[in-house]
C-alpha cells in the first residue's frame, strides 16, 4: 500500500480500494484504483461490490477497445509480409501534405518461380523481400505490398538524393540474401518533391516502367532518361536500327557512287546529262522495234 499513500494533489492517501478489470478467460488487463484522503469514513466492503461491478463493465469495453484495434491492423496489414496491405496504401493516396518521396518496386521474375518451384517458393522469396527492405528504411517510413510482386514505400520529409540512396540499398541488399530457388532482385521507380501521394506514385511507377524495359534490377529516378544502377551499361543500339540510319547518310551515299577500287562508277561518271541522252537513246530504239513493217 505504500506506493498509493501519496497519490492525488500530493495529500496522503488514507483509503485505497482496487478492483481488477479481468477479460474473458480471467485474464487481468487493468486495475480501477479508487483513493480517498477523507481521515474518516474509508471504504468498505460495500463499496468493493459496487467498484468491482463498475471494473467488470469497463473490462469489457475495453477488451472491445482492444479486438476493434487489432481488427483495424488486420485489415491494414498484409497476412503474408506483416507490411501494409494495399487498404492502407488507398488511404494514404488522398493525402496532398506530409509525404515528399515515393518509391515503387516490383520483385523481379517472381512469376517464373512460383511456375517452376510452386507458390511456397514465392511466398518465401516474398516474405525475404519485405524483410529486407524494411531493414534498409528509417524510423517513420512506410512499406506497403500493393500486389502479388508490388510494393511501395511512402517517406516524409525525404529528398530525392535521400530517396535514391535507399532505393540503391535496397536494391544491393537483396544480392545477399540467400534462397533455395531463384534470386532476390527488385527494380524500383523513385518519384519526389511535392503534389501529394497520389501524384509522386504515378511519377514513380512510370519510372519504375521504364527500369523494367530497361533490364530489371535498377533504380530509375521520374523524368530521368536514364537507368541509375550498378555496373550496368546501356543497351547498345541494334544492328538494324544502325543501318536504317546509316543507309541515309551522305557518306554512304558518297561511297555507294565508287567501286572497290575507289574509282567512279559509269553511272557516277556519266553524269546526269549522260543518263538523259541515254535514256533518249533507248525510247528511240525500242519505237523503231515496234514499228509495222
Amino acid at each position: 500500500m505504500s506506493e498509493f499513500e501519496n497519490l492525488g494533489s500530493g495529500k496522503r492517501s488514507r483509503s485505497v480500494l482496487a478492483a481488477p478489470l479481468r477479460a474473458d478467460g480471467g485474464r487481468v488487463i487493468g486495475v480501477l484504483v479508487l483513493i480517498s484522503h477523507a481521515r474518516r469514513g474509508g471504504w468498505n466492503i460495500d463499496d468493493l461490490t459496487v467498484v468491482q461491478a463498475i471494473a467488470d463493465e469497463a473490462a469489457v469495453a475495453v477488451a472491445r477497445a482492444g479486438l476493434f484495434e487489432e481488427k483495424a491492423l488486420h485489415a491494414t496489414t498484409d497476412p503474408l509480409t506483416k507490411v501494409g496491405n494495399r487498404r492502407a496504401f488507398e488511404e494514404r493516396l488522398t493525402e496532398l501534405t506530409g509525404a515528399t518521396a515515393v518509391i515503387a518496386i516490383d520483385v523481379d521474375h517472381l512469376k517464373p518461380i512460383n511456375d517452376e518451384f510452386g507458390h511456397e517458393a514465392g511466398d518465401m522469396l516474398l516474405i525475404e523481400v519485405a524483410r529486407t527492405l524494411r531493414a534498409q528504411l528509417r524510423a517513420g517510413d512506410q512499406l506497403l505490398r500493393i500486389g502479388g510482386d508490388e510494393f511501395v514505400s511512402i517517406m516524409d520529409a525525404t529528398t530525392e538524393a535521400e530517396a535514391v540512396a535507399i532505393a540503391e540499398r535496397m536494391r544491393v541488399s537483396l544480392h545477399g540474401v540467400a534462397l533455395p530457388h531463384g534470386r532476390a532482385r527488385i527494380s524500383a521507380g523513385v518519384s519526389a518533391g511535392g503534389g501529394g501521394v497520389h501524384a509522386l506514385w504515378l511519377a514513380a511507377d512510370e519510372a519504375l516502367s521504364k527500369a523494367k524495359k530497361d533490364g530489371r534490377d535498377r533504380v530509375v529516378v521520374a523524368g530521368d532518361r536514364s537507368a541509375r544502377s550498378a555496373g550496368r551499361a546501356r543497351r547498345p543500339v541494334s544492328s538494324q536500327a544502325s543501318s536504317s540510319k546509316s543507309a541515309h547518310s551522305p557518306a554512304l551515299q558518297r561511297m555507294s557512287s565508287m567501286n572497290h577500287r575507289g574509282r567512279p562508277t559509269p553511272a557516277a561518271a556519266m553524269g546526269e546529262e549522260g543518263r538523259a541522252v541515254t535514256r533518249q537513246r533507248v525510247t528511240a530504239a525500242n519505237s523503231t522495234r515496234r514499228a509495222p513493217t
